[in-house]
Order: structure tokens, then sequence, then C-alpha cells
């Protein structure tokens, strides 16, 4: 009551003209309605808290988390336009009694994502039985949200040489076509694949999901803000080796950069394995013995990046480097470009304990 006793100051002051709002007259009767009808959870309908887990929380967790405002407002619509059609079956069918799902707000809203997003969401390869061994090792969109020249590839993706590169992985897999240069198609880019990461016993007994995301650069569009690309980094094989390697064992593996993943359009010959296009660092040689982290850099050749194309199949894992300081750091570095401008790393090993397994050589 001690606000109510003083509030007048703020008329006499001039900040405000009344206080004749309903949360601020509820509050008055706070003691007399608690006292009657119990603790204060949504019976007094002037106010609007009582809608804030319909018309908010129950939206939010129905969208996928990204550009959700619109996803809950179209999620919202449907739910007023239902219960509308549910009173006028009510009013128009004597006896009628509306079935709604009370769980709706449980289904899935795939539909209702962003156009933006909704690619990314994966599909399963082949089936998945009870049996580890049937796991497809990697999983992908059914259709890739873009189609895209070989000069976007090269200028929006950064797949520098990409025919060169693409000329060298069909010609290795013997399908190269006799008139290669003369093929003129557009390819189908995927967003991100899933590498499924074989239990590792030490860390845990289920296959880790790993997304690995190869996305350009996005403009402003109306509500929808701009977004930086990004291109992860990865442990990847150069080639598939002859005998299956360790399941713990660095031997073959490469850290390495995706800017694209792709489809092989039928123009060049069948590959069913969706491809990636990677940018090599340097081998796993130098250990830092106090950090207990491996340094590396990137790998060049005659001044141009080390690249090639590979099956996602070779890609192993995701990792994280960590950009490796000088003293004096040029501040105008960010998240965005410090993969394109520095030049020395720490491959991280403590960030997931499944890499820590992996990378420190944990038995």
């Amino acid at each position: 009551m001690l606000f109510h006793n003083n509030k007048g100051v703020f008329i006499v002051k001039g900040v405000r003209e009344h206080f004749n709002i309903p949360k601020i007259h509820s509050m008055q009767h706070y003691v007399d309605m608690i006292r009657s009808l119990g603790t204060t959870d949504g019976y007094n309908t002037e106010l609007s808290e009582r809608l804030h887990i319909d018309y908010a929380k129950l939206g939010y967790k129905a969208s996928s988390k990204k550009d959700y405002i619109k996803q809950m407002t179209t999620w919202l619509m449907r739910r007023e336009a239902i219960d509308r059609f549910a009173s006028y079956l009510q009013w128009a069918i004597p006896g009628y009694v509306a079935a709604l799902n009370g769980d709706d707000e449980q289904q899935s809203e795939d539909d209702e994502a962003d156009e933006s997003d909704s690619e990314d969401l994966a599909v399963g390869t082949s089936s998945t039985s009870s049996s580890s061994a049937a796991v497809p090792p990697y999983s992908i969109a059914k259709k890739a949200p873009f189609r895209v020249s070989v000069d976007s590839l090269e200028r929006e993706f950064g797949a520098a040489n990409f025919l060169s590169h693409l000329e060298t992985f069909l010609s290795e897999k013997k399908i190269l076509p006799r008139r290669f240069h003369d093929i003129s198609a557009s390819f189908s880019v995927y967003k991100r694949v899933v590498i499924k990461i074989p239990a590792v016993v030490q860390v845990s007994s289920t296959i880790t999901n790993d997304p690995i995301r190869a996305v350009r650069e996005s403009p402003s569009s109306g509500l929808k803000r701009a977004k930086p690309g990004r291109f992860d980094t990865v442990l990847a094989r150069k080639s598939q080796p002859a005998t299956p390697p360790g399941r713990l064992s660095l031997e073959g593996l490469f850290p390495a950069r995706v800017r694209a993943i792709f489809a092989l359009p039928v123009e060049y010959g069948f590959f069913s394995t969706p491809l990636a296009y990677v940018e090599w660092y340097k081998p796993l040689s130098q250990f830092d013995t106090d950090l207990g982290m491996y340094k590396i850099a990137p790998a060049f050749h005659n001044h141009t990046r080390r690249a090639s194309i590979i099956p996602v199949t070779q890609i192993s894992r995701s990792c994280h480097l960590i950009p490796r300081f000088p003293r004096h750091v040029d501040r105008t570095l960010t998240s965005d470009d410090i993969l394109d401008k520095c030049q020395s790393f720490y491959l991280n090993c403590y960030l997931r304990h499944i890499d820590f397994v992996l990378l420190r050589g944990v038995k």
C-alpha cells in the first residue's frame, strides 16, 4: 500500500495524468481476491498476463527457434482459426463436441519453419535398423535449397578453381566426361551435412550428430537481418583408405575448411554421394606440449590454397580452430573473417569430450 499512498506525487509533478489502468487498479484488490479466490494465477481476465503462456511460450516452443516471431504469429493465427471453426461446428451441429488435440503444441512445426532454414532439416540417407552397422555415416536434406553456377561457387562460396578440382576428382574416379569443358550445368548446393560420429565408449554410448555447415553470405531482406557466410572446419581424409582406419585413429586425417557441399549434376556423370569442396591445412605434425594442442597453418601450392573435392563420407567430424594471436592483435578482425586472415591456429581438443579422446589419444 506504500506505493498507492504516495503515487499522487507523479500526478503533482506532471509525470502522469492518472493511474486508471487495470494492472495498477487491480493491485488494490489483491488482498481481498487472494483471500476469496486463492493464488493470483490467471483469474482476472482484465490482465494479459494469463495469456503469456498461450501467446508466447507455446508459440515459441512450436517454432524452429529461428526468426520465430513470424512462425509464432502463423501458429497463433492457425490456433484461432481452429477455435473459430470449432465454435461454428458446435453452433451448427447440436450436441457436437470439438475433439481438439490438447497436445498440439508438441507437434512438429517443420512446415512453419522459415524458408531460409527449412532445408536444414536432415533426412537419413538409408533406412535405419537395430544394428549399429546399418546406421548411415551421414544425413542430408532431401532437396538442396540452392541451384548455383560455377561462377557463384567461386565468387560467393570461395571455391577457387572449382572446375579444375572437379576435373581432377572425376578423373580419379574414372568418370570424367569426354567433353568436360563443354558442359554448362548448375549445381545443387546444400547448407549442411550431418556427420554421424560413432559412439565413443569413454564418453557416451550413443552416436553424435555433428553438423557441418557451408553457407554463403545472406543479405538483409525485409525483416530478415543480413547473415555472414559460415564455412566450418573439419577433420577429413584426402582419399578413402584401403582398410577401415581405427575408430580413434588420427592416421590420414587432415584439418580442412568446407567451402561448399553439393551434388554432382547428371551432366557430369553419376555419383550418388554428396561432395564437398575443401581447403586443406598442413598435416598434424607440430604438437605444443604445454597447451596439449596441435599447431596448424593453411596449406599453399604456388601461392594458392591447396584444395580438392571429396565425398562427404571422407569427412570425419567438425573441429574448432583457435587463432594463434601475435603480440599485437589486429583489432579489426572479427569471427566472420578470422579464418581467412589468420595464418596460424591451434586445433582445440578441449571443446568436446569426443575431440579430447581422439586428439589426445585417450585409451
